[in-house]
C-alpha cells in the first residue's frame, strides 16, 4: 500500500451497514418534508409519524432514509403505572427497516427519556416496532430469518448489506422466539 492512499472503502461500507453509526456520522442528504400522513401510511410503523424523507446516492444502490416522530405525547411509568408527560431528554436513533422501492431504508427518530412526576424514575419510551437496543425494526428482523430459512447466513448477509455476525445473532434470536411459540402452541 502506497504512503499517499488512504483507505476509505472499509468506512464507507461500514457505515453503509450500520444503523447507528449514521447516527453518529449523520447523514447528509436534503430532507424533503411530508406534509400529509400517506408516507406514514405506507411505510406502517404504528407509534411513528414520518415527516420527511431523503434519498442517499450511493454507487452500489441508493439508500432511503425516513425521518419521523414518535406519535403520542405521554409514556406509562414502568415503575408506578402513572402517565407522564415530563420529558427529560431525547436521543437520536436509527434503525434499518425493510426495504422502501426496492432500496436500503433506515428510521431515523427521536427517542424520549421520561421522569416521572409520581416516583421520580427516569424511563425510556418503548417501541412496538423496535425491541430494546436493537438497530432493526422487528419486520426486518423477521424478513431476515425467514432469508435465512432459504440460503445461507453468508448470502443473506450479503444482500441484506449486513455483517455476518449480526445475520447470526438475528437467526439465533428469532429461532428461539419461534421454538418458544411452539411449546406455548401445544
Amino acid at each position: 500500500m502506497n504512503e499517499n492512499t488512504v483507505p476509505l472503502l472499509p468506512a464507507l461500507v461500514k457505515r453503509a451497514k450500520d444503523a447507528a453509526r449514521a447516527v453518529k456520522e449523520g447523514v447528509h442528504v436534503p430532507i424533503t418534508v411530508v406534509e400529509n400522513e400517506e408516507i406514514t401510511k405506507l411505510v406502517g410503523l404504528n407509534q411513528i409519524e414520518i415527516y420527511g424523507y431523503g434519498i442517499e446516492r450511493n454507487n452500489e444502490q441508493d439508500i432511503v432514509h425516513l425521518y419521523g416522530k414518535i406519535k403520542t405525547g405521554v409514556a406509562i411509568c414502568p415503575c408506578c403505572h402513572t402517565l407522564t408527560t415530563a420529558i427529560k431528554e431525547y436521543k437520536r436513533r436509527c434503525v434499518r427497516d425493510c426495504d422502501v422501492w426496492s432500496k436500503r431504508t433506515f428510521v431515523h427518530l427521536e427517542v424520549r427519556r421520561f421522569e416521572c412526576g409520581g416516583c421520580g424514575h427516569r424511563f425510556r419510551e418503548e417501541l412496538q416496532a423496535v425491541n430494546w437496543r436493537r438497530r432493526q425494526t422487528v419486520r426486518f428482523e423477521k424478513e431476515v430469518y425467514e432469508a435465512c430459512l432459504a440460503s445461507s447466513k453468508k448470502e443473506v448477509a450479503s444482500n441484506y448489506h449486513l455483517s455476518d455476525s449480526t445475520v447470526r445473532k438475528i437467526f439465533k434470536r428469532w429461532t428461539k422466539k419461534v421454538e418458544r411459540a411452539r411449546q406455548w402452541a401445544w
